[in-house]
């Protein structure tokens, strides 16, 4: 559970230690020992680590203030932790920190850090392997097959018999309609609308695509799956 009692003081010598063993590396001998450097990087990785289990933003803002260092409201937390220890003005800020935050999103933990990062091949290929794909937009149709696709073969949750539909004349050439349900006092869901309207159905089927696509593609891909749900989107309203 996250201790949010932990005060401003708290950060300061983790950080101290870590700019103390920074510039060793960076002025000394070791500045040209890679594992000397991935070690530091792996403590900032247990620094974010810290500051985002015990919700510790305000007091990480406090200690870059302290410092005389400046930050957007929009810069990430390995970004701060890493300005505190290697100064805005370290050349590859900016890939360290990148490394640091991909690891934290492939849920890798600080002592596990050094043998990952070597595992990868280094702070330049892990950027590169566990960069955003290349877009892939997928047009509306596309969408619309990967609704029908994944819908085919979902299981069904309950048969409404035809002559209980209203405004339902003919099946649609995609096989599939529209129900708009009520829920009623009891949690119940009560079919009160049904439409067969093309568009409307196309729209749907689509809405369907974008969310089975969110569950199967990359962060990068899903930017492209909204594109093409506003292509659609754009189309209808024409």
């Amino acid at each position: 559970m996250a201790n949010t009692q932990l005060s401003n003081t708290y950060l300061k010598p983790h950080f101290d230690n870590l700019i103390e063993r920074h510039n060793a590396w960076h002025n000394g001998s070791r500045k040209m020992s890679t594992q000397e450097l991935y070690g530091v990087l792996a403590s900032c990785l247990s620094l974010v680590e810290t500051v985002r289990q015990n919700s510790m933003f305000a007091q990480l803002e406090t200690e870059l203030t302290r410092r005389g260092l400046s930050f957007e409201s929009t810069t990430s937390i390995p970004t701060r932790v890493l300005r505190c220890v290697f100064n805005t003005q370290e050349r590859r800020l900016s890939s360290f920190a990148a490394v640091v935050a991909i690891a934290y999103r492939q849920q890798v933990e600080s002592g596990d850090f050094v043998g990952w990062l070597n595992k990868h091949g280094g702070i330049d290929k892990v950027r590169r392997a566990f960069a955003k794909k290349k877009k892939v937009t997928l047009s509306p149709a596309q969408l619309g097959d990967l609704a029908k696709n994944h819908l085919e073969s979902a299981p069904t949750l309950a048969v409404i018999p035809k002559s209980n539909l209203r405004n339902f004349t003919a099946p649609t050439n995609s096989g599939f309609l529209l129900n708009i349900s009520r829920i009623n006092a009891n949690g119940d869901c009560e079919v009160i609308a049904t439409s067969t309207d093309s568009a409307a159905v196309r729209s749907a089927l689509a809405n369907w695509g974008l969310y089975v696509s969110q569950q199967q593609l990359t962060e990068g891909q899903d930017n492209s799956i909204r594109e093409g749900l506003s292509a659609l989107t754009a189309a209808l309203a024409a």
